[in-house]
């Protein structure tokens, strides 16, 4: 068949719908060429295609288009376009194994000039394929339900696409892993070191070597399914993808190699910092791409954040929305502007404040479904858990368990209602009561179902500490903030545990830190600051600290307490008839029992303080 012929085919094959316009098609291969002249070209080429495919008509005319025959035309290309279409999520291996070579090739129009239309637009092609091949091979790598042999399928197939991709190569490094492979995996990572000391002058991440270091139990999971709460990606079932790019300055004497590098990296950072809060995935597009260009290379994204420089050397950021009617137009959910220096501190507070918006707007359009998503019921059960009053706490997790009954292993529904267990076991005053242990249970299951996901061990590391295994406690908050140092609410609820296990100084810097990067809320640093200040002995600041809070009826106890320990009964006497009369069962002695305080003088001033109060 005639070199022409490939090209034609190609022409055709990619557009959309597989039709082009004839006018188009002759100055495409017949550049300069009389019009008269491309078009008889034109119909003599259909003719010798015809002539090859045993009288079948693959091109067909139709109003001054040429088109594919839809039923008699199959092509590699083809199936590649079918099979990363939105929707085509069950493709697995089909799209992994279709394609194994330089997409297009033979198409090249080897007499033609390099900066012919035919040859430009061979190579805007060939770089749009890959980017959307790339795209869908994330989307596999870290999709749900996703089997080891699949991911690495996937991993391999974007390896072939961009060998310096380095979430694939630890797909693929994973997927050895979970096979038992360790001699694979060790050739892999290799692989992998010198082609990105080579491409790219770079070594591996820290996560990317962190794979072969990690104990075996830690590697592999009795499910078969692929970790949580990886970086750049974690899997996250129902949820929203968030798409992290770098834009190019339009003036080259303002971008130079150091600024797009220092972007990227604080690109790299935040996605790792969203995929590791809470319920999102994430992918990172580094390329000079401009504002609200997403959906043609990136079908499947939600949010998108770009960074940029500004004209004072800041990094300025943006999320917005995109939409698929307007690709130049999207719906802008936040802006902000930080300090370079300053970013890697504050990027937990960038990443609180994109998931605030995204998750505002996730909630909102999940009540308007007929069948909300499992990611619909968490939210909404994280909305009522934070109002920490009884009836929200129990409706918060009936959401959990509305989550749980679509899917069993959502670990970010299984989280809540950890939490919610807790929650009440607090409120309800009573330490015999079975909730901590069922808070501790579903906790267990987080860190079953994923060792590296931080909000299973924040939660364990909560409900033990309750349970008064401090050492244990303490050893999972610290290796919970290892695995995310930036989150505010776990941070907060360290300076809680150090508060009643360590000191009040500690407790005060952890708190300060927590309030610094941002994401925590005034009413639940005063909460935890005025407890400090309480079992830390340091009473006129838990006083005035418990005044600030919004809510009045809460620390009724603490407060009483802390009067009398100022030696003004009367005032304290006055919150003591407040707690009679919201828990008529209250008792001292479980009181200081549910307080987590490790060291004895503290026990002992609680109770001093509330039987001084004149409660009993």
């Amino acid at each position: 068949m005639p070199d022409k012929a490939y090209r034609l085919l190609a022409l055709l094959t990619t557009a959309p719908r597989r039709m082009v316009s004839v006018s188009v098609l002759c100055d495409m291969l017949w550049e300069g060429a009389p019009e008269e002249t491309a078009r008889a070209n034109l119909r003599q080429l259909c003719k010798r295609i015809k002539s090859r495919t045993t009288g079948t008509d693959w091109i067909v005319s139709e109003d001054g288009y040429r088109r594919l025959a839809d039923a008699d035309v199959q092509s590699d290309v083809g199936e590649f376009l079918e099979l990363t279409e939105p929707g085509a999520e069950h493709a697995g291996e089909r799209l992994a194994g279709c394609w194994a070579g330089v997409l297009l090739q033979g198409c090249e129009d080897r007499g033609g000039r390099e900066d012919s239309a035919f040859a430009s637009w061979l190579l805007d092609t060939r770089r749009q394929l890959v980017a959307r091949g790339l795209a869908a091979a994330r989307l596999r790598i870290v999709g749900d339900h996703v089997s080891p042999e699949v991911r690495r399928w996937f991993g391999e197939f974007a390896l072939r696409l961009e060998p310096t991709n380095e979430d694939a190569w630890k797909a693929v490094i994973s997927a050895h892993l979970n096979d038992g492979d360790l001699a694979s995996a060790r050739r892999a990572f290799e692989s992998c070191r010198e082609i990105l000391a080579r491409e790219v002058e770079v070594e591996p991440s820290a996560e990317t070597k962190a794979l072969l270091s990690a104990p075996v139990a830690e590697r592999r999971q009795s499910s078969g399914e692929p970790m949580v709460g990886r970086a750049l990606g974690g899997v996250r079932k129902n949820a929203p993808i968030i798409l992290v790019r770098v834009r190019q300055h339009p003036d080259p004497l303002k971008w130079s190699e150091t600024r797009a590098a220092e972007l990227s990296f604080a690109a790299e950072h935040l996605a790792a910092a969203l995929a590791s809060e809470r319920t999102v995935r994430t992918l990172v597009e580094p390329l000079p791409v401009a504002f609200g260009v997403v959906a043609s290379t990136f079908p499947h994204v939600d949010y998108v954040v770009d960074l940029s420089w500004t004209r004072i050397g800041r990094i300025a950021g943006r999320a917005f929305m995109p939409r698929a009617d307007r690709p130049d137009a999207a719906t802008v959910l936040w802006s902000f502007e930080i300090d370079r220096g300053a970013f890697e501190e504050r990027v937990g507070w960038v990443a609180q404040n994109v998931l605030a918006e995204v998750e505002t707007g996730q909630r909102d359009r999940g009540h308007s479904e007929d069948s909300p998503t499992a990611y619909h019921h968490y939210l909404c059960g994280l909305e009522e858990v934070h109002k920490a009053d009884l009836a929200s706490v129990r409706r918060g997790r009936r959401e959990f368990r509305a989550a749980l009954s679509i899917d069993s292993d959502y670990l970010p529904a299984l989280s809540g209602l950890s939490r919610s267990y807790v929650i009440e076991w607090l409120l309800r005053g009573d330490p015999s009561n079975p909730l901590l242990k069922d808070g501790i249970a579903a906790a267990e299951r987080c860190v079953d179902l994923d060792p590296r996901d931080f909000r299973g061990i924040h939660r364990l590391a909560h409900a033990k500490l309750y349970g008064r295994q401090f050492d244990e406690a303490m050893e999972l908050f610290e290796r919970a903030i290892q695995l995310n140092p930036h989150n505010p609410d776990l941070l907060a609820d360290f300076a809680d545990a150090q508060c009643h296990t360590m000191g009040l100084d500690e407790a005060l810097s952890t708190l300060k830190v927590a309030y610094d990067k941002g994401g925590i809320s005034r009413e639940n640093r005063l909460w935890i600051l005025a407890s400090a200040y309480f079992f830390g002995g340091r009473y006129q600041l838990a006083v005035e600290t418990f005044d600030k809070l919004a809510t009045p009826n809460v620390a009724l106890s603490c407060r009483a307490a802390s009067w009398a320990m100022l030696g003004e009964k009367r005032i304290a006497r006055s919150y003591s008839e407040k707690v009679m009369e919201w828990n008529p069962f209250f008792s001292v002695a479980w009181s200081v029992e549910m307080a987590p305080n490790r060291h004895a003088e503290q026990r002992e001033r609680h109770e001093a303080g509330l039987r001084l109060a004149g409660l009993r």
